[in-house]
């Protein structure tokens, strides 16, 4: 199989690299002059260059150093508990549970929380519970700042104009990642970012936490289909799979790999 799909990521190079019609893009991923998002600027969440998100049903959005961003969509059955980022290294995790609308679609429901000392956030379309600390409760609200302290974690939240949670930033201790855990209330359903991935280990796995180290993926080959879309391989791990550019999502710009493609990668890093 990995000797079948490297001879058609090579020929698949080769007819980027005879296309007649010129990528946006030089050899190192970024806009060329006079084309727009160039993406060797930091991440728009003011964080660290390394940031990944899971939304609605759920699809991913990652954002690697100075790569173009990916996206991608992973679709598991209802109920099903996705790993979305956990750290061996610290001791961090960050799930989540998906449930089934009246539409027969699958979200995330809930997400679970754990940080490095113990402390555990569940999130629901409610808000933030605390747990795993036994009977030590978080800090009262900062009168400025509004955000409160639970073991190790640093969190505030924010309500709504009709008193709904409307999201909950983290951090974990002083120096570490920060996460943003946003909520639907109409549609019921959770979304995940992780804003700054400062302190994130090589060794962490998960949906996004596996893109987080440094280098987990890069785009090569770039080049422009018969729909004049710019076209690239994402090289990930023992993988190269091919990504279209366009707007996905909540991205307005990102390079779409297919669902089948996603899984491949992830079975090689």
């Amino acid at each position: 199989m990995k000797l079948l799909w490297s001879v058609f990521a090579f020929s698949l190079a080769q007819e980027y690299e005879d296309s007649s019609v010129e990528s946006d893009y030089d050899d190192l991923g970024n806009k060329k002059k006079g084309n727009k998002n160039n993406y060797s600027n930091n991440s728009p969440y003011g964080g660290s260059n390394t940031y990944g998100s899971a939304y609605g049903d759920p699809h991913f959005m990652i954002k690697n150093e100075d790569q173009p961003p990916i996206c991608f969509d992973f679709n598991p059955p209802s109920g099903a508990t996705l790993n979305l980022l956990i750290d061996p290294v610290s001791a961090l995790a960050v799930t989540a549970e998906t449930g089934e609308n009246e539409k027969g679609l699958n979200f995330m429901t809930k997400v679970h929380f754990m940080s490095p000392d113990g402390a555990r956030l569940l999130f629901d379309v409610d808000g933030v519970h605390l747990d795993g600390l036994g009977e030590e409760t978080a800090s009262d609200p900062h009168p400025i700042t509004g955000h409160q302290v639970y073991g190790d974690l640093i969190f505030a939240e924010k309500m709504s104009f009709d008193g709904n949670h409307d999201h909950t930033k983290i951090q974990v201790g002083e120096d570490g990642p920060e996460f943003i855990i946003k909520g639907n209330i109409t549609k019921k359903n959770l979304s995940v970012v992780v804003s700054d991935s400062t302190g994130i280990s090589p060794k962490c796995r998960g949906l996004i936490g596996q893109f987080m180290r440094p280098n987990s993926y890069r785009l090569r080959n770039f080049g422009v289909n018969e729909a004049g879309e710019n076209t690239a391989l994402v090289v990930s791990g023992g993988a190269r799979v091919p990504a279209v550019e366009g707007p996905y999502h909540h991205a307005d710009d990102c390079f779409v790999i297919a669902e089948d493609d996603i899984l491949h990668v992830m079975a090689n890093l």
